[in-house]
């Protein structure tokens, strides 16, 4: 079975060769010339202030477990870390709410790799109950 599996990688693989040769001819042809794209620098005064202000609101916020609690307390904290830091001429502003998203992916993630539970209470390896209705929907558009 492995040998029949790895065959069938490599027809795959050689098939491909064709499509990906065309595609490089047809650049050739009339493609744009490529352009190399770097991610904007992250400002780091911005992150590190934005985690001194932020990031003990934020674990509070997320050990509540009653969902629009959770949200209201996770707005708070982002209202008021963007009042404190956003300048007045708002030049700042998108840093400020990357950095805030940022800090909050990364908390959520941590909580979970800890082996904490999630915020629903599940562990790593509980799977949400899935439930689904079967049917014809009624007119969706239209009189």
């Amino acid at each position: 079975p492995e040998q029949v599996m790895l065959d069938a990688v490599m027809f795959g693989h050689e098939q491909m060769q064709i499509a990906i040769s065309t595609i490089k001819e047809m650049v050739a042809e009339a493609g744009k010339p490529s352009w190399e794209w770097c991610a904007p620098e992250e400002d780091l005064t911005i992150k590190e202030k934005v985690a001194q202000m932020a990031e003990k609101d934020l674990v509070e916020a997320y050990a509540e477990t009653e969902k629009l609690s959770r949200q209201e307390k996770v707005r708070a904290v982002k209202k008021a870390t963007k009042l404190a830091l956003i300048d007045e001429d708002e030049d700042n502003a998108e840093a400020v709410s990357d950095a805030l998203n940022r800090l909050e992916k990364t908390l959520v993630r941590q909580r979970i790799l800890q082996d904490n539970p999630r915020i629903d209470g599940r562990d790593l390896s509980t799977v949400r109950p899935i439930a689904t209705r079967c049917g014809v929907l009624p007119r969706v558009h239209g009189s």
